[in-house]
């Protein structure tokens, strides 16, 4: 093993209080016996008060004696790391008294990245992240009536939740819902679009009428992004990017790998909707860092944002400063109702110290039925992308190139009990959802990266995950894991598809579909009954391929994708009825084609009717004599059955001018009105003969 690898773990476990080190052993005795036998400590560099930062510099004989002794102590082991044979990696967490070890940590990175920095000629010299951020001003809602009018205050309702059905979100786990740019609760249709969003009265579809306009304006010059929004009986929930006063920021995701960013926080805004025609705010929050995702579970709202560290300027010259700065900027920040910022709570932080001290997850969970109560604050220094989010349960995954975590002396990979060599690897972390917050339990690594949500799956105690790897000589296949509570390997099927890589999965009990794609899509039917001996029970091979699978029953999933050939895609939209009836024999029973388009393959914006009735976005596309693209945008209804597909109607949005081609879509529908919507406005049509019922223009 290297010696910057060994100083690395003789840091983390100094930092994690995992070892007490003898008096002559301290900081000061080693920095004093490097001295005496000519070596060099940097003046600059120094312990700060509670942490335990040490450089060592071994130039002198006696301080390699006391580096291989201390490897002796921590049992630090050179070699392959060997997933299977190791099981999962279980990271260490740290609870904090006070700040002191995570700026230690976080100093320490800085001071390897100047270092960096100076080895490589200042490659990003003039990059500067700058201070910490203001809180969030409160600001009034801006409500307006559309020109179409506004509804008089006891209209009577026409249409009620009680009285039909109406779509909700299409979401992965039941009772737990997902954010959208629509929501819809029998009457009224919420629309985001624009950073506005539009309560439209559709109780009359041929007079359907905009009540009130929510505007998500610049605050201060600040610039908001819209994200999704969740609707809780009168209560309208919205997330949104703000740009940051820093604009970009220097960060570093790995050692020695370096990028610069933009940098954001995340604003949280909660309505009072009970008077339609005028919203009001009654609750705010901004929360350090870009917005990741969020789920709504038990009525809270779960948002998870990714801080990115600000670090200093990478150079000597005002190092000192530079280390002030970032400790005040290193942790993560949050206000509400645009009062003071305040750090989140030192034990409410876990060092997840496998990774690389430069971002936090943060995790906010905010009681939507008492906006009065404190939001529950959590994060963990660490990295991620992607949620799989239960009752009680979050999984947060992240990746990294394996060069990164390989244990080896100069390996760039990891290698499993097949003896295929990975160069990407999944981190996943296991946190518990209670009242009192977000909070860690365990994790593991795995190889390969996911590909969505849906690549995740949890089964009673188990968790499962289908990844795709990058074998070391440059071959990609598939494979899929079962891990326990603990988060360690218990079931592991590797190889799936030499040379292609996962297009979709989904989980259905104790099956997985999975689709892979290179010239043909190939739907996989895994058998996971067996926990500890997942089967490949069948495979179907056929053109094009599958990005959303849906299930319809326990025999039938719809695939929504591309069509193609033999040989390839071929521009076609196409969505393919299975039928799994048979694990060891799947059938495409039925498959419709729309040449020169494509779908929404997004699963928010696949909407279930009834149990065999669903719609679907589909963007037709073509271009014109002067070679100039366009693109209507639609609904397409159809029917699923043991007997196949049946179309019921295709249902066109609105198309105002060139700018409405940025414009999302999405269907809903309320008793027997199909609605399509996009940002010009919203056409509503009778779903039994597709006669068009009226339209309105935002």
């Amino acid at each position: 093993m290297k010696n910057n690898k060994l100083k690395k773990e003789l840091n983390r476990k100094l930092l994690a209080e995992e070892i007490v080190l003898p008096e002559s052993l301290s900081a000061e005795n080693i920095e004093k016996l490097i001295r005496e036998q000519g070596g060099i400590v940097n003046p600059k560099r120094k312990q700060s008060e509670k942490g335990k930062i040490i450089r060592l510099v071994a130039s002198a004989a006696a301080v390699i004696v006391c580096i291989i002794a201390l490897a002796v102590v921590l049992d630090v082991t050179t070699g392959d790391r060997v997933l299977q044979k190791q099981n999962a990696v279980i990271a260490e967490k740290t609870k904090n008294s006070d700040y002191s070890q995570i700026e230690s940590a976080v100093l320490t990175k800085y001071q390897d990245m100047v270092n960096s920095y100076q080895d490589s000629n200042g490659l990003f010299d003039g990059f500067v992240s700058g201070s910490k951020d203001t809180a969030l001003p409160e600001s009034a809602v801006g409500n307006t009536s559309s020109t179409n009018g506004s509804a008089a205050a006891g209209t009577t309702d026409l249409l009620t939740e009680d009285d039909v059905a109406f779509s909700q979100t299409n979401v992965q786990v039941d009772g737990v819902d997902e954010g959208d740019i629509i929501k819809n609760d029998g009457r009224y249709l919420y629309f985001l679009h624009d950073n506005l969003i539009e309560i439209t009265d559709c109780a009359d579809p041929s007079n359907m009428k905009v009540v009130s306009k929510i505007r998500l304006a610049e605050s201060d010059g600040y610039t908001l992004m819209a994200n999704e929004m969740y609707l809780t009986g009168n209560t309208l929930t919205v997330i949104t990017n703000r740009s940051s006063e820093r604009d970009y920021i220097y960060n570093s995701y790995a050692a020695y790998d370096c990028c610069v960013m933009p940098d954001y926080d995340t604003v949280i805004k909660v309505y009072d909707v009970s008077d339609k025609a005028n919203p009001t705010m009654v609750y705010s929050q901004l929360v350090n860092g870009e917005y990741l995702s969020s789920r709504v579970v038990g009525g809270k709202l779960l948002c998870l944002t990714r801080y990115a560290i600000p670090f200093p300027e990478l150079d000597q010259k005002d190092f000192e400063k530079n280390c002030e700065e970032l400790k005040n900027s290193c942790i993560p920040e949050y206000s509400v109702n645009g009062g003071e910022m305040q750090k989140i709570e030192p034990d409410r932080i876990d060092i997840l110290d496998e990774k690389e001290p430069t971002s936090y997850v943060v995790t906010t969970l905010v009681d939507l039925g008492n906006l009065t109560a404190e939001p529950k604050m959590n994060a963990s220094l660490s990295d991620g992308y992607e949620i799989y989010c239960a009752n009680d349960t979050l999984f947060l995954a992240s990746s990294e190139y394996a060069y990164w975590t390989a244990s080896g002396d100069g390996k760039d990979y990891v290698e499993d009990d097949n003896g295929r060599k990975f160069t990407e690897v999944t981190h996943i972390y296991r946190f518990a959802i209670s009242d009192e917050g977000v909070f860690y339990k365990a994790s593991a690594t795995v190889g390969g990266v996911w590909l969505n949500q849906f690549s995740m799956d949890q089964y009673g105690d188990e968790f499962r995950i289908a990844t795709t790897g990058c074998e070391y000589n440059g071959t990609r296949y598939s494979m899929v894991y079962v891990l326990d509570q603990d988060m360690k390997i218990k079931g592991y099927l590797g190889g799936i598809a030499d040379g292609e890589e996962i297009y979709a999965a989904r989980f259905m009990g104790k099956t997985l579909y999975l689709v892979t794609f290179y010239q043909t899509d190939p739907l996989f039917v895994i058998d996971l009954s067996d926990s500890k001996n997942p089967v490949l029970k069948g495979e179907l091979k056929l053109p094009g391929f599958s990005s959303y699978l849906h299930p319809v029953s326990e025999n039938l999933v719809v695939g929504i994708g591309v069509g193609g050939t033999m040989n390839g895609t071929d521009g076609s939209a196409k969505i393919s009825l299975f039928d799994v009836s048979d694990p060891c024999n799947p059938k495409e029973l039925d498959n419709y084609t729309v040449p020169d388009a494509y779908f929404d393959t997004d699963h928010r914006a696949f909407m279930t009717v009834d149990g065999d009735t669903f719609g679907v976005i589909i963007y037709n596309y073509s271009y014109n004599a002067s070679y100039a693209y366009q693109e209507s945008r639609s609904v397409i209804l159809f029917d699923v059955s043991d007997e196949g597909i049946t179309v019921k109607g295709q249902y066109a949005t609105l198309q105002a001018s060139d700018s409405d081609m940025s414009y999302t879509c999405r269907g809903a529908f309320i008793g027997d009105t199909l609605f399509a919507v996009n940002g010009a406005g919203i056409i509503a049509y009778n779903m039994s003969n597709s006669e068009k019922l009226g339209e309105i223009r935002f």
